[in-house]
């Protein structure tokens, strides 16, 4: 079994480094191995690899950026996922794909279930869901996991920079009507090996569109205060801002966001046959390290 882990410098691609440490043949390629903007680069990585599993953790996830650079989006978030997938399908692969909330429009006001109609806002939502639709196309074994709100103690992200700019502010002013699933890399990495375990233990009717997120919601504003309780937990000399809910509205972004994306995970803890716990339990999980 030989697994290929794109993405490897980023969040979720270091937290399967972490992730990953009892598995044989794993090779984790960043950028400068597999560049998904470049064709050539792609389908050198694959051929010369060779992979049986095929974990796609890279993306282009500058979701603002993406409204100006609509090309590049496209080409590494649907294009590459095609070409992958269908790579996959050839050489009889496992692949597993990361899709986003954003593929919603969040006019809902019931959490969104798989089957949901999608109707993205934004180019990055556009792209991702064209590349949720090239790998179901497709005939690769796998699954796509629909997850939201990604964080980590790694790279860029909304938990490490509430972090800084709470030490370094004396209040924040945080977007408080818009409603999310706050989902770590460590929860991703762990249910996706888990799938991929049961998958290869024969359950093979696995569904491939699935959405990979812990219990619970909520917002923007909400999750920035669960932070702020947790900094003073764990070290209450430090002084904190306080923080000012506001709406959408004054605070401008290029994408348009959805309002609510919260996602149903029912068909996930089906699939795994356990509860997969609240979000707050697997965000806390970040403290300490």
């Amino acid at each position: 079994m030989t697994w290929l882990v794109t993405g490897a410098n980023g969040q979720l691609g270091m937290a399967f480094q972490r992730e990953i440490t009892s598995r044989d043949n794993v090779s984790f390629v960043n950028r400068a191995a597999c560049d998904l903007s470049s064709p050539a680069s792609l389908s050198a990585c694959l051929n010369r690899e060779q992979p049986s599993v095929i974990i796609n953790c890279a993306a282009y996830t500058a979701v603002d950026a993406a409204e100006e650079d609509g090309a590049t989006a496209t080409r590494v978030n649907a294009d590459a996922v095609g070409e992958m997938a269908r790579w996959a399908a050839l050489h009889d692969a496992l692949m597993v794909q990361f899709s986003t909330d954003y593929v919603f429009d969040g006019t809902a006001t019931d959490p969104h279930l798989e089957d949901a109609p999608i109707a993205p806002l934004s180019v990055y939502g556009r792209s991702k869901a064209a590349g949720e639709a090239q790998f179901l196309k497709s005939n690769a074994k796998g699954f796509c996991l629909r997850t939201s709100w990604v964080h980590s103690n790694d790279g860029h992200n909304f938990f490490l920079t509430m972090k800084r700019l709470m030490c370094e502010r004396t209040q924040l002013r945080i977007v408080d009507d818009q409603k999310g699933v706050p989902t770590t890399t460590g929860f991703l990495a762990e249910i996706t090996l888990r799938l991929v375990d049961i998958y290869r233990q024969g359950n093979t009717d696995l569904p491939r569109l699935i959405h990979a997120v812990p219990d619970g919601a909520t917002s923007w504003f909400g999750f920035a205060n669960h932070i702020r309780d947790k900094l003073i937990q764990t070290d209450n000399t430090t002084k904190l801002a306080l923080i000012e809910a506001i709406p959408s509205c004054e605070f401008p972004q290029a994408a348009k966001r959805p309002p609510n994306s919260v996602m149903a995970n029912n068909l996930l803890q089906s699939c795994l046959g356990k509860s997969v716990g609240k979000w707050e339990d697997w965000h806390d999980r970040l403290y300490g390290r």
